[in-house]
Parts: structure tokens; sequence; C-alpha cells
């Protein structure tokens, strides 16, 4: 048993790192942590066959929430017929079965083994990673994209693995540990206020809200609720001081009409949704946005620049599948009817439980405001954030089983 778990440790410390693997001489990083994820999947599920009973996966491979992407995939086959580009396609199908075996795998290996303690002390740690390395690029005059290649992405995963810090609130209530949850909140937020990233900015201020609505209620209230608030309320102070980004993106967000980025997405979004309503059944085929894009926008594009994305996952399927992107909508949605189940609970779960809730509660918002203004589907350092939401929401009912059955 020590040796599963063990192994099982192990396979999650390499799932979480894949992020911040070496570029292997490729433009763009995602091309070998795509691979690196399929062969993570393979040796764990090569694991699991030899160390544990299939039968075990049962509650994962039932759950509504394999069954909703299982869906999205079978749509994603059938989109084919329409591609202009079928070996696009392929690739984007093969990387998208990836994500599936990942929401299966992972979660397992942290239910089982009960590893909840584990992936949350790496959310901790590889976010002091992300900090260190942000500025360090910033003192060297690099792009402050972290380790993704992507600014809007580095800031939504910087966000969603450092709110595992309030597990450690939880277990360690002292004045040091205040002072350390004060220390790592304020150089997280420094960091993503630095990156620039409006998205970023928005997630920030959705993290502080629902940190104060959690200190009105009775089961969820606690100091560090406070400590954090006031910590980004820190960072937002001593940034927009040392420099004018985010004044700049105050002035973005309320008045969208100035920015750039923003009307770029809503010239997208309708291009998407014209797409949809010509090819509303099949789609124009997975993977071929980035090939249609050109059709919609010749007439806008600088440079020949071709938007491979439409800065939304769920306008981006419905594009490339047609109506059934509905499943991939669904298995997002079913993320919001799971937290709701749990949080009816939460006067009757344990502490560890109800840290765990408020942890996967902020990190499936900030996936929902990302996914919603970026494309975090496309990444695999969000899929894999996306699959420790999952494995933490799972593991708070694998711990209540009795009293959620009750």
């Amino acid at each position: 048993m020590l040796a599963n778990k063990t192994i099982s440790w192990i396979l999650i410390f390499l799932y979480l790192c894949i992020p911040y693997l070496p570029l292997f001489g490729e433009i763009d990083r995602i091309a070998s942590q795509w691979t690196f994820l399929s062969v993570l999947n393979f040796l764990s599920l090569i694991f699991i066959t030899f160390r544990t009973k299939l039968f075990e996966l049962k509650n994962i491979l039932l759950s509504n929430f394999t069954l909703f992407y299982g869906l999205f995939l079978l749509f994603s086959i059938i989109s084919m017929i329409n591609a202009t580009n079928l070996t696009e396609s392929f690739v984007e199908f093969f990387r998208y079965f990836s994500v599936f075996l990942l929401i299966i795998l992972l979660p397992f290996l942290v239910t089982k083994f009960e590893n909840y303690k584990t992936i949350i002390f790496f959310m901790v740690f590889y976010s002091l990673i992300d900090v260190l390395g942000i500025f360090l690029q910033y003192n060297t005059d690099l792009p402050l994209i972290g380790f993704t290649g992507n600014k809007n992405i580095a800031s939504a995963s910087l966000i969603i693995k450092s709110n595992a810090i309030l597990f450690l609130c939880s277990k360690y209530k002292n004045i040091f540990s205040r002072i350390f949850v004060f220390i790592f909140t304020l150089c997280t937020y420094s960091v993503i206020f630095l990156i620039g990233s409006k998205a970023g900015f928005l997630s920030s201020i959705f993290v502080m809200i629902l940190l104060l609505v959690f200190a009105t209620i009775k089961k969820l209230k606690s100091k560090f609720n406070l400590i954090i608030v006031f910590s980004i309320l820190c960072a937002i102070l001593i940034s927009s001081i040392s420099n004018k980004t985010i004044q700049n993106n105050i002035e973005d967000t309320v008045n969208i009409t100035n920015d750039t980025g923003s009307t770029d997405r809503l010239r997208y979004y309708g291009q998407a949704f014209q797409a949809f309503i010509e090819h509303p059944l099949t789609g124009i085929g997975i993977g071929n946005w980035k090939i249609y894009s050109i059709k919609y926008d010749s007439r806008t594009m600088n440079n020949y620049v071709v938007q491979y994305h439409t800065h939304n996952d769920y306008i981006q399927f419905f594009a490339e599948i047609g109506i059934g992107a509905i499943f991939y909508v669904l298995f997002i949605v079913y993320f919001f009817i799971v937290i709701v189940r749990l949080f009816k609970l939460h006067e009757k779960i344990d502490e560890d439980s109800i840290a765990i809730l408020m942890i996967s509660i902020l990190g499936y918002c900030i996936y929902l405001i990302d996914s919603n203004l970026n494309f975090p589907a496309a990444r695999v350092v969000m899929q894999i954030n996306l699959a420790s939401i999952l494995a933490l929401l799972l593991s708070i009912k694998h711990k209540n089983i009795q009293i959620e059955n009750n």
C-alpha cells in the first residue's frame, strides 16, 4: 500500500510539473507539454492496471463529468466530416482525448490514495516557483509570461494554484502562518498585477469578493480571509504606485471601447457565432477555427497575423463542432452543480473539506472567467488546473461519502 501511495505521489508531482519542463527546440512549449501529458497518462494507466483494481475506477468512469466530456469527444469526431484540414482535426482531437484521460486519472490518483494534501502542497509549491520565475523575468527585461507562453494563462494559472494557501490557513492558525499567508499573497498578486492581464485583474477582484462572502458564512469564517483580502488590496496599491499597468486595466475594464483587446474579442465572438449559424450540426471541424478565421477576419487582421482562438472556449467549440458543444458546456456546468451540492453540506463536513471546498469554488470561478475571455482548453497548464479542481471536489465526496448519501 505504501509503495502504491508513493508511486501515485510521484505521478501527481509529474502531472503538475509539466508546465515547468524546459523547451526542446520548439517555439511554442505546448507541443512538448501535450507530448509529456500523453506519456504520463500512459504511465498512470499502466500503474492503475497492475497496482489497483479497475473496478475502483467506476465512480469516476460512470460520473457525469466523464459522460459529458465523452459525448463532447464523440461530436468532435463527427465534426471531422466538415473539416477543411483533417490532419489538424486529428491533432486537436487527440489533445482533448489526453485531457479526457487526465480528468479520469488525476482525480483517481488523488482520491484512491487520499493524496488531497499532496496536490494542495504542490499547488502552493508551484505558485512560489511561478512568483520567483516572473520576478526574474521582470528583472531581466523578459516577457512576463511565466512558464506558460501567455500572460493571461500565466496569471489565471497562478491565481488558481495560489488559492491552495487556504488549506494551510485551516491547518495552522498561529502568528507565523498569518505572516506567511500575508507575504505569500502579497507577492503573488503583486506579480499578477505586474503581468498586466485584464483577466487576471478581474479574477483578483472576484477572489476578494468571494472571500468577503465566505467571511459572512458561519462555518467558512476565518481571519485569514480578511488577511488575504487585505494583502490583495496592498498589492493593488503598490502596483498602482509603481506602474500604470493596473490603472490602465481598470480604465479598460470600465470602458471596453477604449481597449483593443476587448474590441477584438467581441469581433472574434461575432465571427465564431456566424460560423456556427452556417454549420449548426457538425460545425466547421474540430481544430479548424484557425483556418476559417482567415475567411472571417481577412479584412481586419494586422500584418497577416491569424487568430488561432476566439478567446472564448465555448463559442469556439460551437463554431468547430456545432450543437455537440453543448456537452462541453454541460461538463463545465456540472462542476457548479457538484459545488452547490457540497456547499449545502458545509455545516456537516470536516474542516479540511471546508478548506478544500473554498479552494475549489475559487478555482472554478477563475477558470470560468478565463475560459470566457481566453483559451484555457488549448493549454495543458490550465487543463491540469481544471483536473486538480475536479480531483479536490471528488476528494471531498470521497471523504464525506456517508454524509452525502444521507
